[in-house]
């Protein structure tokens, strides 16, 4: 068991909320000593600028359940140092669980109460098997931080196949960049492509959005691309696959700017106008009667 979150390399280089010392609380630049086993290669802290693309989502979620989203129960089952807490707080989400614990024993004694899982999980061992497992039986939203290549994994497939309809992508054009802690990872245990900041980006990760019955995952994404298209954040792309992922992101990039969609959300309404105005103009059946 790990504590968050992988093994990395650079590019350029029911329990409740209750507990409040653990939320929104200051971060202390002590090293915690982890309740679990850990592989010092697991931790790496995921940067900010990837918890901004994931509000719209979280936004939305806060929406279905009829709450305000600093009341939207977060829960991140994986703890590194327990720093998302204090991102996510900055962007508005003050309920959220990221604490010192075995995500697994805790699978065991009852999971706390959460409105929708987040996290970043470790890539050693067989964690994100046994991740990815647990969502697909949750009930509740699943938000998750990995390579693009877990989705061509066997596991991926054999968990997922049916419900593929029920699982979108967002991506950024630059990048995501994880931060090894230097009291977690000494400089001895740091592979070489680890940068001197600590810093690494791999390979291309996006976010896993997987959206449990009775969510409506297709009127749940049609909105979240009208919202993205109207209010951002205009740095990444979202695609209902993968391989639309790599498509949307090539093309972006090749035109030197940011991912805008406000002319696929524009298309749409046009088409639903298109749609409707053919259905009130469609001619009367022969042999029935018409009245205005």
């Amino acid at each position: 068991m790990v504590a968050s979150k992988r093994r990395l390399r650079t590019g350029n280089r029911k329990k409740t909320f209750a507990r409040k010392q653990h939320v929104g609380r200051k971060i202390s630049s002590t090293s915690p000593v982890h309740s679990f086993q850990t592989d010092v290669l697991d931790h790496a802290e995921t940067e900010p600028r990837a918890y901004c693309h994931v509000v719209p989502v979280l936004q939305l979620v806060s929406k279905h359940f009829q709450i305000k989203p600093n009341k939207l129960q977060i829960w991140d089952p994986y703890f590194c140092k327990g720093t998302m807490v204090k991102h996510l707080a900055d962007l508005g989400f003050h309920s959220v669980r990221n604490v010192n614990e075995d995500f697994y024993k805790v699978q065991q004694t009852g999971v706390p109460d959460h409105h929708v899982l987040l996290t970043n999980p470790p890539y050693s061992s067989d964690h994100l098997e046994r991740c990815l497992t647990f969502c697909v039986e949750s009930t509740k939203p699943c938000i998750l931080l990995l390579p693009c290549w877990v989705a061509k994994k066997p596991y991926f497939s054999k968990l997922f196949g049916c419900r593929d309809n029920h699982i979108f992508f967002i991506a950024s054009l630059q990048r995501y960049n994880y931060t090894m802690p230097a009291d977690l990872v000494p400089e001895s245990c740091k592979p070489s492509w680890v940068g001197d900041d600590g810093q690494t980006s791999p390979f291309q990760s996006c976010w896993y959005v997987y959206l449990p019955p009775p969510f409506k995952p297709g009127i749940f994404f049609e909105n979240l691309k009208c919202n993205m298209a109207k209010s951002g954040p205009f740095d990444c792309v979202l695609a209902k696959r993968l391989q639309s992922v790599k498509w949307k992101l090539k093309k972006t990039r090749a035109q030197g700017g940011q991912g805008r969609p406000e002319a696929e959300c524009h298309d749409q309404e046009k088409r639903k106008r298109k749609k409707h105005r053919q259905k009130c103009e469609r001619p009367a059946v022969p042999g029935t009667v018409e009245f205005d």
